[in-house]
């Protein structure tokens, strides 16, 4: 049989490999996977971090109850690293946390993820809020 088309590479039986087509084919499924793929990926990601803030923010307030009770008040901290330094002085903090947005300690200038924490002396009541990505959203907050 004659071809129509005439082709200067000739085709024999062991011949083997992948057309133009077929590696086009390829590319076009791998791209539609990876489009559907992709922003789930982002999402999960997302949510991974802000069930980890709101995890260290039942740990933080477990902690400041356990402080309250063996010194009879909280802990009287102008910043989160002074905070911090005080529940690890009493041994009730083992390690700081970091922050999942940053991978780092959190500090009063983190721009994901900050920690307010403010106690009034006088009533013995705190407040202690956790912060999202661009802290605009506040992922948890808690007082006594």
């Amino acid at each position: 049989m004659t071809s129509l088309i005439y082709s200067p590479i000739k085709k024999n039986a062991t011949s083997s490999g992948f057309s133009i087509i077929e590696l086009i084919i390829v590319l076009m499924i791998s791209g539609i996977i990876s489009s559907i793929i992709l922003p789930n990926f982002s999402k999960i990601h997302s949510y991974a971090k802000k069930n980890a803030i709101i995890q260290q923010g039942h740990s933080l307030q477990y902690a400041l109850e356990s402080y309250f009770l063996d010194q009879g008040h909280y802990p009287k901290s102008t910043s989160i690293r002074d905070l911090f330094s005080s529940l690890k002085e009493k041994n009730i903090l083992k390690k700081e946390p970091k922050n999942p947005y940053t991978n780092t300690l959190y500090s009063q200038t983190d721009k994901s993820g900050l920690i307010q924490y403010s106690v009034n002396d006088d009533t013995s009541e705190y407040l202690l809020q956790m912060m999202g990505k661009n802290n605009v959203e506040t992922l948890f907050e808690c007082n006594n």
